[in-house]
């Protein structure tokens, strides 16, 4: 038995040893080396980045402000387009802010303005009746203004206001406007009551259209003719009390067919001429006697208006 049992054991053996034989023969953790490849391309160039955009010059300083004046807002000039649009004017920069667009109770459109030293802006409009405006926001009010008669010389009218000589106050004044004749002269307008004054005749009258201007809180009334016999038009001082033009110059800006608005601020006179659906901005500076165009803005400007409080300077 323990023969047969060796015998039997050793016949088990063999294919054991002959099966770890065989495992032998492998070359284990062997590996075969990849096939060579190509060595990856290079990244593409990074562009540089972009400069950082140039910071936003600074506003321009606000004139300074009068002690009877309502803040910085009325220093400037407004216009108001044919399109009900009211749009602040800074000759800092010659650019235009849009303030908003008037809604007031009236099928008309506006004609001409003026504005006040407390940021109130009267407003004429086509069918004679005047409403007041607030610089800041465009809203509109109703005054107890009533028009005379649509024949009338001063149905429409240029207009401004002035400081007044025997007091610290400011007076509104208007100059007829028909076009197809001379203006009828001066008056003024009491915007307490609503009440116009006729002041006097103009002893020249270049043209049928003009409008008027503050010069300062202290300075003379003036206006410009756009001239009726030539081109150009005629920029007039005004004496308030009698309608008699103390000096006129006559200027190359503008013609006898467009719509017309003039200011002064920082010592010289923007006239806006519009013709074409759009205003040309000419700014004449009286003591160099230079006349430059500075700006353009879209639409028919058909009034401006800058208060009393206009600097007498650039700031």
């Amino acid at each position: 038995m323990v023969r047969a049992l060796a015998s039997l054991l050793a016949l088990t053996l063999v294919p054991l040893a002959v099966g770890c034989g065989a495992r032998s023969n492998l070359e284990i953790g062997e590996q075969q080396d990849p096939p060579p490849s190509d060595p990856p391309p290079d990244p593409p160039p990074l562009d540089p980045p972009d400069p950082p955009d140039p910071p936003d010059p600074p506003d321009p300083p606000d004139p300074p402000v009068p002690p009877e004046c309502a803040g910085p807002e009325v220093t400037y000039i407004y216009v108001v387009t044919g399109n009900n649009e009211l749009l602040a004017f800074k000759p800092q920069t010659n650019t235009v802010e849009l303030k908003g667009t008037l809604d007031c109770p009236t099928n008309g459109t506006p004609f001409s303005m003026a504005v006040s030293r407390d940021a109130i802006a009267q407003v004429l409009y086509t069918d004679g009746n005047i409403y007041e405006v607030d610089i800041e926001d465009a809203s509109c009010v109703a005054t107890p203004y009533v028009p005379p008669p649509s024949d009338d010389p001063f149905f429409q009218f240029g207009m401004g206001y002035a400081a007044n000589s025997e007091d610290d106050g400011e007076t509104l004044y208007v100059a007829g406007i028909t076009f197809s004749e001379p203006s009828a002269g001066l008056a003024s307008i009491d915007t307490e009551t609503y009440q116009a004054s006729f002041i006097g005749p103009f002893t020249e009258n270049p043209g049928n259209a003009i409008e008027l201007t503050p010069t300062g809180i202290d300075g003379p009334l003036y206006g410009y003719f756009l001239n009726s016999q030539a081109p150009g038009g005629t920029l007039v001082q005004i004496d308030t009390t009698s309608g008699v033009i103390v000096e006129s110059t006559t200027l190359n800006i503008g013609n006898g067919s467009g719509s017309l608005a003039v200011a002064w601020w920082g010592g010289d006179f923007y006239v806006f001429f519009g013709q074409g659906g759009n205003t040309t901005v000419t700014r004449y500076d009286p003591d160099t006697m230079q006349i430059q165009d500075v700006g353009t803005i879209q639409g028919s400007v058909v009034g401006a208006g800058v208060s009393t409080c206009a600097p007498d300077q650039l700031p």
